[in-house]
């Protein structure tokens, strides 16, 4: 059984004010759900079947390969980009002026 103080303490943690009334109830509720919890525990299920997965479904991802070159080697990407002083030039993301 969870006593008064026990659950004063929890409701100290919890920021709760219960009054003493409330602390007498909340001790019987929270005594009764955890015998309702050892009742459970006391179930034998070692010939019960796990329902963890009900659906019957599987991993369908295939594996992640990494393929050299498929778009081309740099070399020839870099050939069709656009370029000045040596550096690739794309369109400004941060003002309306583009890129010259």
């Amino acid at each position: 059984m969870i006593t008064q103080d026990e659950v004063k303490k929890i409701a100290d943690l919890a920021r709760l004010h219960l009054s003493d009334a409330e602390l007498g109830e909340y001790s019987a509720n929270i005594s009764g759900i955890l015998e309702n919890f050892e009742t459970i525990r006391t179930i034998d299920t070692k010939n019960v079947a796990s329902a963890d997965d009900t659906s019957g479904l599987q991993n369908v991802t295939r594996e992640d390969v990494a393929y050299e070159n498929i778009l081309g080697t740099p070399e020839q990407l870099l050939k069709n980009a656009k370029t000045k002083n040596g550096y690739v030039v794309v369109p400004a993301i941060f003002s309306d002026i583009e890129a010259v």
